[in-house]
Parts: structure tokens; sequence; C-alpha cells
């Protein structure tokens, strides 16, 4: 591992200060770290107890006349601190944080001044997630000691060992899996991604299950027997824990301390100061596909769009995939009239989600950038009519996570219309981005290729997507699917024929 020096850990936190500065137009002193430092010590000892007493004292009140325990919530309170360590880990294992000490923005200025690696590890990865465990540990700490106090029974010293070892083991498993070394992998097959779709599927179908149960249970029995049965799940963890003992508070400090020594002993040899980029060209005369541009282009760019898309794109896939599962298990009883809402402000928040992926793609992958490119390959051969089609139709793949999003909501609600709404959402918001794209002086290009919508632009799209959604909000039910089908598609070919002439041509 590359050795921790003083000077570069100055030399990492004194540029983030400066990048944070310039971010929130503060002026940069040199005594700036006391007053952060301080600040950050009056919360840790001040207020973070006190704010964690009062929860206390709150959870008690509310727990007390439902017949609700000190263990059950103090089970609870461990549970979620649990959950704060294995996610603290999970994202130490992100592309993102790894990125950062690996592959940093400021890596030529890095590289130039001899940083070594373990100070960023250190101040953008280490530190934070310290910081954070103290800050979980002190705020469940002091909840335990509120609940035990509001209960007027003295609290366990084994929880809060149990909550102070979770912290240690959350934030050196962040750490460890952050540094841990990059190597170059494939692609997962779909093999893979099939079995995560159906983990979210079975995950659903449970809390579908789970919330038939819980409305039945409601119905019967009235909001204290829910929530005394939810509570059970408490009980059951403080049972365990106490019975353990210091089992409890000894397993997570070997989990830590393991973590802590794989990354100072095993594999921190095999270090690379910078990790190297994916490429970002396409070969699109070539190995790739025409139907394939767009997602081999959005797969492999390095650009934050890019990142923020792949990124919607695998959360609203398993949420989705969630969606379904939950709609198998208790098809038909969402009721969205009964919860409060309706069909307007459900189909605008689907809309919604289709424009923000929608615009991230346009963005990357926009006809207006992509002109020069588009040409050269009919020039290499590849058959003009077929790059048209594939690539109008490869610009609705990034939004087919929508599409899986309205299934899970149209077996849930029981509602065969919310599919196709959904697909009339993909169809419309492809057509949207291109055409704004395609207008006269509806876009103009970055410095890294991507394109950004003029107010031209903008107003095109706007124009489509509304055009596109009105037959659903303004014709009776059979009329409005028939008709909003029908225009979806025409926008979309409307699309591929301006591409065609004004690109191709």
């Amino acid at each position: 591992m590359s050795s921790l020096r003083r000077a570069d850990l100055r030399f990492v936190l004194r540029a983030d200060t400066l990048q944070f500065c310039l971010r929130n137009n503060l002026t940069p002193t040199r005594n700036l770290l006391r007053p952060t430092v301080l600040v950050a010590a009056v919360g840790i000892v001040v207020v973070l107890p006190a704010a964690g007493l009062l929860l206390g004292f709150a959870l008690a009140a509310l727990g007390t006349p439902l017949g609700v325990g000190a263990d059950a919530v103090s089970g609870s309170v461990l549970v979620v601190a649990a959950a704060r360590a294995l996610a603290g880990a999970v994202r130490g294992n992100s592309a993102g944080a790894r990125a950062r000490v690996f592959a940093p923005p400021d890596v030529a200025v890095l590289r130039h001044f001899e940083i070594s690696t373990a100070a960023v590890l250190a101040v953008r990865v280490a530190a934070p997630a310290v910081a954070g465990g103290v800050t979980g540990a002190v705020l469940a700490g002091s909840v335990l000691v509120g609940v035990g106090r509001g209960y007027g029974s003295p609290m366990s010293p084994v929880w809060l060992g149990c909550v102070a070892a979770l912290a240690v083991a959350g934030a050196a498993l962040t750490v460890a899996t952050a540094a841990r070394p990059p190597v170059e992998r494939r692609e997962p097959g779909r093999s893979v991604a099939v079995a995560g779709l159906l983990v979210a599927g079975a995950l659903g179908w449970l809390v579908g299950r789970a919330g038939i149960a819980g409305a039945e249970l409601l119905a019967a029995a009235g909001a204290p027997a829910l929530i005394s049965r939810v509570a059970a799940v408490g009980s059951v963890v403080a049972v365990a824990v106490v019975a353990a003992g210091p089992l409890a508070v000894a397993v997570p400090l070997a989990v830590g301390v393991g973590a802590t020594l794989t990354l100072l002993r095993g594999g921190a040899g095999r270090w690379r100061p910078v990790l190297a980029p994916r490429p970002g060209a396409v070969d699109t005369a070539g190995r790739c596909r025409p139907v394939d541009l767009v997602m081999v282009a959005v797969r492999r760019s390095e650009q934050g769009g890019a990142v923020l898309a792949r990124r919607a794109g695998r959360l609203f896939t398993v949420a989705g995939a969630g969606l379904v599962g939950a709609g198998v298990a208790a098809p038909g009883r969402l009721d969205l009239a009964g919860s409060g809402v309706d069909g307007v402000a459900g189909g605008g928040v689907l809309l919604a989600v289709g424009l923000v992926l929608g615009g991230l793609v346009r963005a990357l992958t926009g006809p207006a950038g992509w002109a020069r490119q588009l040409r050269w390959t009919v020039d290499r051969g590849v058959d003009r009519r077929a790059l048209v089609a594939g690539y109008t139709l490869g610009s609705l793949r990034p939004l087919l996570p929508v599409a899986l999003v309205c299934a899970g909501l149209a077996l849930l609600t029981g509602d065969p219309t919310v599919l196709g709404f959904g697909a009339c959402v993909v169809l419309v918001t492809a057509a949207s981005g291109l055409l704004g794209d395609l207008w006269e002086g509806g876009s103009q290009s970055g410095a890294d290729a991507s394109t950004e919508s003029t107010a031209a632009g903008a107003a095109v799209g706007i124009v489509v997507v509304a055009a596109g959604i009105a037959p659903w909000a303004v014709l009776p039910h059979p009329a409005s699917v028939v008709a909003g089908s029908v225009l979806a598609a025409a926008l979309l070919g409307a699309a591929a024929v301006l591409l065609d002439r004004k690109v191709l041509a």
C-alpha cells in the first residue's frame, strides 16, 4: 500500500475544502477547519445526545399505550443500526465510492504532486465513514438511554456495546470495500440480471403478502394490534441480543477488525493509482448493431449523465420487478382512489420518471450530437433505413424500466390501462427527446460531446409530451387507449422521419 504521509492528507483535505467553498460560494480562510471541527464536536457532544434522549422518550410514550415494551423498541433501534452499518458497506462498494479513490476527477493534479492513493482513501472515504459511524452510534445510544428512562428501567450495557460495535464494523467495512483494488471485469451476463430481477420479484411478493396480512389485521383488530405484531420482531431481537451477551458485541467488533486487517495486509500492494477508463467509442459500423447504439453508449460513457442514467435505470428496474412481485401476491388490492391518490397524480409521477430518464439519455446520445458519427456510419455501408429504425427503437430501451413499473402497478390495481399508459409514456418521452433535439436550434453541443436543450428544443419537447398525453386526460376510457397509443406511435414515427431527412439525407 502506498505510504500515508501527513503532507498528502493535508493536500487532499485542503483541495476538497476549497472545492466545497467554490461550490457553495464561500470565502475560504486559513482557519476554516477550526470552526468546522468545533461545530461538529458541539453537535456530537451536545445536540445529538439531547435529540436522541428526546426521541427515546417519545418512542416510550408512544409505545406505552400500545402495550409495546422497552425490549421491543430497543430491538427495533438495534435493527436500524445494523441496517445502517450494512448500507455503509454497500455504499463503500459502489462504483462511485471506488471511483473517488482510484479515478478521482482531479487525478491529473494528484498524480502531478505524487499524492498517495492512501491519502485519498483516508480523506474521501475513511473520514466520512468514521464520522458517520460516530454520529450513528451516539444517536442510537442516546435513543436507547431515552427509551430506558422513559419506561423507568435501566438500559443494559449490552445494548450500548452492541450499537458501538455495529458502528465500528460499519465504518471498517465501508473503508475496506471502497479500498478494494479495481480489476477489469466483464459486464454481468443475462443470467445474473435475470436472477437479480427474480430476487427483487420474490421480495416484492413477500411485501405484498405482508401488506395483505397487515391490512386484514388492521381492519379486524385496529392499529394497536398491528403495531404490537410488528414490535414482536423487536422483542425477538432483544431476546437474542441479551441471550448472546458478550458475543453480540464481540462478533461485530471481530468483523470490523478483520476488515481493517484485510485492508492493511491483504491486497493493498495491488493498488493502482488510477482506474483506466472504459472505452467510450462505439463501433457503429462493425460489431454494434444499430438497435444497440444508444444502450452501448449509455453503458460505456463515463459522463455524469450516463452514470445517473445507469443508476436510475437499475433503480426503476428493481422497483418494477418488486412491484410485479407484489402485484402477483396482491392482485387488484391497491385502491388508489381510496388511498387519496387519483389517476392524474399517479400518471404525473410515471411521466416525471420517464422524462428524467429520457432527458439523461438524450443528453448523451441525442441525434444532434451524434449527427457526424451517424453519417459516417452510413458512409461505411450500413443500411440507412436500418440505422434510422435501430436508432429510434434503441432510444426506447433505456426507458423500458418505466413500463416494468407500470406493469407492477397494473397488477396491484387490477387495471390494465395503467400498463397501456406506461407504454404510451415510453413512446412519447422518446419522441419528445428526438423531436426537440432535431428541431432547428433545439439543442447545443457541449465540450464533452453531450447535448443540451435550448429554449426552442424544450418548448418542442413539452408540446410533444402534452399532445401525446392529452387523449388519456380528455377522452373516455376505451377511446383514450386507442387514441393515445396511435398518437404516441405516430409521434415516434415522425421523429424517425425527421431523423432520416435532417441528419442522414
